[in-house]
């Protein structure tokens, strides 16, 4: 395994930056299929033999349509899973990143091969834990810790894809709600904005539902276009305190455990920048609810955040 210095070399933050599942909004209506007209026989070409479906593309916030990610039987029963991908370049960059992720000690699966917007990678065999114990919550927050690799470097670009984000966030929301609308979350957000960000390559998705536990008892990441560079707290956010049936932690104990495994300046900072993080997930969620239909769903974030 090469030295996760070699991957941040050259086009990195390219690959890292561009990440559709984090920074585009409409990648929630978007999400490949459309690049491979006849999967089931795509797969084929490539030796493989659908089991069945395991993540289906989203329609909406609340339910599903086309099957995006299957299981496969690659021959002399060795599962795989297919990821179709919006483009061949999407594809490369969930490679490169799977493997920064592993080349920081995190386990997930492995990309065995890609072929256009198609990506080929391990079957993650575990169990999902939708209530993990204290133990495995601190083994989840250590893995995490190692995932956060600090990349100050790209604060300007990451300044910059975050302006775009909140610029197409609230284009949305006036458009659909009123200007006035789009003005009043501005102002909530821009009020708790931080004088410095932290560019650290992380997953944007961390919680139960993206973590599979292996035999020996080993977290394993999955979901892997969620890896790339976001801002540090965003995801610490989402783990500790996010949604409840997404979020790592139940209990403020177990919160407090979590971020026992990160840096006493790490926790500073998130301190201080807290209610940013909130505003920020709430933002991107409005946004989203708002692009596919679910306008009850957006006006409910926005009054949560207004109070």
């Amino acid at each position: 395994m090469q030295e996760v210095s070699e991957y941040l070399q050259g086009d990195f933050s390219r690959y890292c930056l561009e990440n559709t599942y984090f920074y585009n909004l409409r990648h929630l209506k978007d999400r490949g299929l459309d690049s491979v007209t006849d999967v089931p026989l795509a797969l084929a070409n490539m030796g493989l033999e659908i089991v069945r479906p395991l993540q289906f593309q989203e329609a909406n916030t609340t339910g599903f349509s086309r099957p995006r990610i299957f299981l496969c039987d690659a021959g002399d029963h060795t599962l795989v899973k297919a990821r179709v991908c919006t483009s061949k370049q999407e594809a490369e960059r969930i490679f490169s990143n799977v493997q920064i992720a592993s080349s920081l000690g995190v386990r997930t699966p492995q990309v065995i091969i890609t072929n256009e917007s198609i990506l080929i990678s391990e079957f993650a065999n575990g169990e999902h834990c939708t209530n993990p114990t204290d133990e495995q919550i601190v083994l989840v927050a250590q893995a995490h810790h190692k995932l956060n690799y600090q990349l100050p470097i790209l604060e300007n670009q990451l300044r910059q894809q975050l302006g775009t984000l909140f610029n197409a966030s609230y284009n949305v929301i006036g458009e659909q709600l009123g200007q006035q609308e789009a003005e009043t979350v501005k102002a909530v957000v821009e009020y708790n904005q931080p004088q410095k960000f932290i560019p650290v390559f992380d997953h944007q998705d961390l919680g139960v539902h993206n973590i599979i536990w292996s035999d020996d008892g080993q977290p394993v990441i999955i979901d892997e276009e969620a890896f790339g560079i976001i801002p540090f707290g965003y995801s610490l956010y989402r783990a500790t305190e996010g949604r409840s049936g997404y979020k790592v932690c139940h209990t403020d104990q177990q919160a407090l455990g979590y971020k026992k495994q990160f840096s006493d300046q790490q926790n500073q900072y998130f301190v201080e920048t807290h209610d940013y993080w909130k505003n920020l997930l709430k933002v991107r969620s409005t946004a989203r609810a708002l692009i596919v239909g679910n306008v009850d769903l957006a006006r409910k974030l926005i009054t949560e955040m207004q109070s």
